[in-house]
């Protein structure tokens, strides 16, 4: 791929990962197009409010209204090929750049290689400091557990009973923090059988959530994070779990990942090794990120509950 720098006009389509990198990078002034779902992240309301809407999803471009904004890029993820959109950018000289600013395993080349075609590589280095260091030290504390000291985790993903199984982000994310995915003979995200959770009898129940009206930047009331996470506690046959028992039942929201994979670990890492970190305060390292590389101040509501039971 070729592409002409500097690069002063960037689309940005990959969800709301590509705008928010690009805030990262204090790139915003660079951004003429993203997607509706971008402006409605409260974290990312400042920065995008006067942008041009060039598509409703990730997947479903306006290629006419695109092209009207002159970009030098369009910026897309990378997990997925888009044939079609692609064609119609090249007939107008406009390349398709795609990266995967939310895959663990990507996230330092992708970071880099922006920064290389913004011309921000110290930017670049900072912001793949604050994940690595964050991560290693989560790394670094778990590594001698024996396999008995490991949590046994129930990882459930968007919907009831739809588990986490190996070969997934959030299965890393278990393993990575000191966990046992009770799942892990599975693949993907099955949906199981309810009885098979006391038969696995977790220690740690975590449900990922992506509502917009109970997470995020903009939520203030715990109220219905409550109600969901007592419907969990309540769930018929599961009286006996030694996570419902001991109340360890922990809701995670997306948002809390997004760009920032070391927040994400530092909640999960956390709940499952309280003892191990003691001195980690996983809103803190939010609250960090927020203020260090978008420049604004910590609020909303990311999972619940933030600090482990007692």
């Amino acid at each position: 791929m070729t592409v002409s720098m500097p690069i002063e006009r960037i689309v940005a389509i990959g969800g709301t990962y590509g705008p928010e990198t690009l805030c990262a990078f204090e790139a915003q002034d660079r951004i003429v197009g993203v997607l509706s779902s971008a402006k409605q992240r409260g974290e990312l309301r400042t920065f995008l409010e006067d942008k041009t809407v060039v598509g409703t999803s990730s997947f479903t471009w306006n290629i006419e209204k695109i092209v009207e904004q002159e970009p030098d890029i369009v910026l897309a993820y990378a997990f997925r090929f888009f044939p079609d959109y692609e064609e119609q950018l090249d007939a107008f000289g406009v390349p398709l750049v795609q990266m995967d600013f939310h895959a663990p395993a990507k996230y330092s080349k992708e970071t880099r290689n922006l920064g290389w075609i913004l011309k921000e590589q110290e930017r670049a280095e900072e912001l793949v400091n604050f994940e690595q260091q964050h991560i290693d030290r989560i790394k670094e504390r778990v590594e001698d557990l024996e396999p008995g000291e490991k949590q046994r985790v129930y990882f459930e993903w968007y919907k009831d009973y739809q588990a986490v199984g190996s070969g997934t982000a959030n299965h890393n994310a278990i393993v990575v923090c000191g966990g046992v995915n009770i799942f892990e003979d599975e693949t993907g995200y099955p949906t199981i059988d309810p009885e098979a959770v006391p038969a696995r009898d977790p220690q740690v129940i975590i449900r990922c959530c992506n509502e917009k009206d109970i997470f995020g930047y903009d939520a203030t009331d715990t109220a219905p994070l409550e109600e969901k996470r007592d419907g969990i506690l309540t769930r018929d046959g599961w009286a006996d779990i030694d996570a419902i028992t001991s109340e360890r039942v922990y809701l995670l929201s997306t948002y809390s990942h997004s760009t920032h994979t070391s927040v994400f670990y530092s909640y999960i890492a956390k709940w499952l090794h309280p003892e191990l970190f003691e001195d980690i305060d996983p809103v803190e390292v939010h609250s960090d990120w927020f203020e260090e590389f978008l420049g604004i101040e910590y609020k909303g509501l990311y999972a619940y509950p933030s600090y482990p039971v007692p």
